[in-house]
């Protein structure tokens, strides 16, 4: 199921400049007078921030980033539309996983007001099931061009769309999770299946909330880990995440609290979940993945998801919380 939103502007909505009018009194003009006073300071402002620009020597681009930025802030110029991107949250909602309701909620709310600011861009929600065949698209959601003009006319645009993508994606999820949770969690098949849909060549954020422990390449809850050579071949043997699966694509792991295991009386060590880390960089890079990157909370996805060059070759990236490591 696929939304795309319009935005039709402030048309219908009341001006700041016609308060009053009705009445005659002086109200409306007094709000009228600092509407006017506001709108020549800023372009005092404005022109002023252009004169300094171009009086600068040889014109240069870091002059021109400025006055941009000047204008930006000032209002007189809007921000610019960063490139799209598709933008794909897994759910793992095995027992032991962290995708819960309040959580995924708010990833999808943080990941539209992401999107929203890249025109073009393609939202998905996918919840993994007990086996392979039962992971599917729960809905979609696709970012529409801009038309509003303003930073105010431009908020309530993007107001309109996170509202209007609810019921398109938070609905249907939030009854799938009301469900008993399954015991299995087949994390390599689903990811392999979720790098199957369409991308128009644009990049893609995969953000997956999982525990990372795979019960379909073996007991990954409490059994021995195998090693990254062993990992691999059983991929190889099924097919899975193959070269160039990943190309174009960074993942985003929410591990969350890496709790016990239900039922089950193993112990949970870091060095245990660091191997598991580990595992799967190994994996995802040999898929071509351009970056990995775990969480134990959700991150703040502004600089997650900054543009950053790409060298060419795969990079992982292991967090807790917010630290960073290369």
């Amino acid at each position: 199921m696929d939304s795309t939103f319009q935005g039709k502007g402030e048309s219908g909505a009341p001006r700041v400049g016609r308060l009053g009018d009705s009445g005659g009194g002086r109200g409306g003009g007094r709000v009228r007078s600092l509407t006017a006073v506001s709108r020549a300071l800023r372009l005092a402002l404005a022109v002023g921030a252009i004169a300094e620009a171009t009086g600068s020597a040889g014109c240069k681009d870091t002059d021109a980033t400025a006055l941009h930025r000047t204008l930006t802030n000032l209002g007189v110029e809007d921000v610019p539309a960063r490139p799209p991107r598709v933008f794909r949250i897994v759910c793992d909602r095995s027992e032991t996983a962290p995708c819960e309701h309040g959580l995924v909620m708010q990833l999808i709310s943080e990941v539209a007001h992401e999107a929203y600011q890249r025109p073009g861009s393609r939202i998905e929600v996918h919840l993994m099931g007990e086996v392979v065949a039962e992971t599917r698209l729960v809905g979609s959601a696709t970012i529409p061009p801009r038309e509003d003009r303003g930073e105010r006319a431009a908020r309530a645009a993007e107001e309109r769309f996170v509202q209007s993508i609810r019921p398109v994606l938070c609905t249907p999820l939030g009854a799938a999770l009301a469900s008993p949770r399954p015991r299995r969690s087949p994390i390599a098949e689903s990811l392999d299946k979720v790098a199957l849909g369409p991308t128009q060549g644009l990049p893609v954020e995969v953000i997956a909330v999982t525990d990372l422990r795979d019960t379909s390449l073996g007991d990954m809850e409490c059994g021995r880990l195998p090693s990254a050579v062993e990992f691999q071949a059983r991929l190889r043997r099924r097919g899975l995440l193959e070269l160039g699966t990943y190309a174009n694509t960074r993942v985003h792991f929410v591990v969350g609290d890496r709790g016990p295991i239900p039922r089950r009386d193993c112990p949970v060590t870091m060095g245990r979940e660091r191997a598991l880390m580990q595992l799967w960089t190994t994996a995802l890079r040999t898929a071509g993945a351009r970056e990995i990157t775990f969480h134990t909370e959700l991150p703040d996805l502004t600089p997650l998801l900054s543009e950053t060059p790409d060298a060419g070759a795969p990079s992982a990236t292991t967090t807790s919380n917010r630290s960073r490591t290369r």
